[in-house]
């Protein structure tokens, strides 16, 4: 049994039931590719190929964010092609994120000790339409790697507080006028993690690192108002020592996208590094398929701040390692996930992407800038069973949420389940939604669970 165990660790990848193929990782080609870090991705649906923005800095200039074409083979116009964002002394981590007219929401922050945050808007053509501060020398919160959201009904960033870890949402205006918000509540520490509108529930959905870190990680629910109406903790990919770093989900159809960073061992690479994982999961987030998309060698450098974007059933994953842009290309099963031929992923409407706010986009997308389909929300809030000051309000949950754990070989959920409703009509009424939450499961793994888990951290195809 060991041995078949050995044997399952080392083999290549095998094509899964909707992770189709997975491409040979490596560094993006181009003109003077170095020094470069915080990169993201995002679909080019007008002229085809990818954007890359990231963090860059020439020799004498201050630190800044560029925006680069990027072709499918992975070749980075950084030399010719590179558009500069924004620039200020001391620049440090970002965030940004597509909005409704196709325009770009940006938040990054600024000092040693990231004691500061600015925004800036760009047009769909990376146009810098304005910038100016969201906070200056405050040093109660953390404006590091923010999660960012520009959706309908809410554009701007969070701020986690250093004093409870409660949240500051920050609302930033089209011509950059930053407003406070509310708070998240109950989100767990929000650097790095990602800040969605999920139209079939008409909520805002935050995942980030689980509250003890190794234990997975953690989603939070909130209505229109701010209002927390559940969360749970999970493993996407059972049987990491540490999974982290959940920087980008998106929805497509019925099913979830999710990329993050994992170690198999501690002391795997150095503090803040490790895997790139690629996973599906299912509406309730059971894992359906997953693959570890990135290449390391244990003990050396690991890989840092994944993010993604789809064009269809295609899915470009970017990351830096070494302070070095990595890539890699993988092809999802179109049919398993129901991807329609004219869904290019791009997540915003035929807006004129002016960034004014007028919403000429129609909500033809959900505007989140993750590229998570169509937006049907009416705008009000929706809360079918209220809520308690923890969220709690049952004992079951109700039916379509969180199921307590999946029925697929890799899923093996754990954790505290899903309060929050699902904000669809007729599935319950108020009186008996079953509110509630699943007790955690604390079952030791057994051999065939270890080698489930295996399983799901299949190495990427040579």
């Amino acid at each position: 049994m060991i041995l078949s165990l050995v044997l399952l660790l080392n083999s290549p990848a095998l094509a899964g039931d909707f992770i189709a193929s997975i491409g040979e990782d490596g560094m993006m080609g181009g003109d003077d590719i170095g020094g470069i870090n915080w990169a993201r991705v995002f679909n080019n649906p007008v002229d085809g190929d990818w954007w890359v923005t990231y963090h860059w800095q020439a020799e004498g200039a201050p630190p800044g964010y560029k925006v680069a074409p990027m072709t499918d083979e992975r070749v980075l116009d950084h030399r010719s092609g590179r558009i500069h964002l924004a620039e200020w002394d001391e620049t440090k981590d970002h965030g940004i994120a597509r909005c409704p007219d196709g325009s770009f929401l940006h938040v990054y922050s600024v000092g040693d000790g990231n004691q500061s945050s600015r925004a800036a808007r760009y047009s769909m053509e990376w146009e810098i339409l304005n910038e100016g501060w969201v906070e200056e020398e405050e040093h109660g919160r953390a404006h590091n790697d923010p999660p960012i959201i520009c959706s309908e009904y809410l554009q701007g960033a969070a701020f986690t507080n250093h004093s409870d870890l409660r949240s500051t949402v920050f609302s930033i205006a089209a011509d950059g006028t930053p407003s406070t918000s509310g708070t998240l509540d109950d989100s767990s520490h929000v650097s790095g993690a990602s800040w969605i509108y999920d139209a079939s529930r008409n909520q805002y959905l935050v995942v980030s690192n689980a509250r003890h870190d190794g234990l997975g990680l953690r989603r939070a629910w909130y209505d229109l108002d701010l209002n927390l109406t559940g969360t749970a903790e999970w493993e996407p990919v059972p049987g990491l020592a540490r999974t982290f770093w959940p920087q980008k989900i998106e929805r497509v159809g019925d099913y979830w996208l999710l990329t993050h960073l994992g170690i198999e061992y501690s002391g795997m690479y150095a503090a803040g590094d490790g895997d790139v994982y690629l996973v599906v999961m299912d509406d309730s987030f059971n894992t359906v398929d997953s693959a570890k998309v990135s290449t390391n060698i244990p003990g050396e450098l690991g890989s840092a701040r994944p993010h993604f974007a789809r064009r269809g059933a295609t899915v470009m994953v970017v990351w830096d390692k070494g302070i070095q842009p990595y890539a890699v290309k993988v092809e999802l099963d179109a049919d398993a996930l129901g991807i329609e031929a004219e869904d290019t992923g791009a997540g915003w409407g035929e807006g004129d992407g002016d960034g004014d706010g007028d919403g000429d986009g129609d909500g033809d997308g959900d505007g989140d800038g993750d590229g998570d389909g169509g937006d049907d929300g009416g705008g009000d809030s929706y809360d079918p069973c209220g809520s308690s000051e923890d969220g709690d309000s049952g004992s079951d949950p109700a039916e379509g949420e969180d199921e307590p754990s999946g029925s697929h070989s890799q899923s093996g959920l754990t954790g505290v389940e899903d309060t929050a409703m699902q904000g669809r009509e007729g599935e319950c009424d108020k009186e008996g939604c079953g509110c509630g939450a699943a007790p955690v499961n604390r079952a030791p793994w057994t051999l065939l669970v270890l080698a489930a888990g295996l399983v799901a951290r299949r190495r990427p195809a040579g």
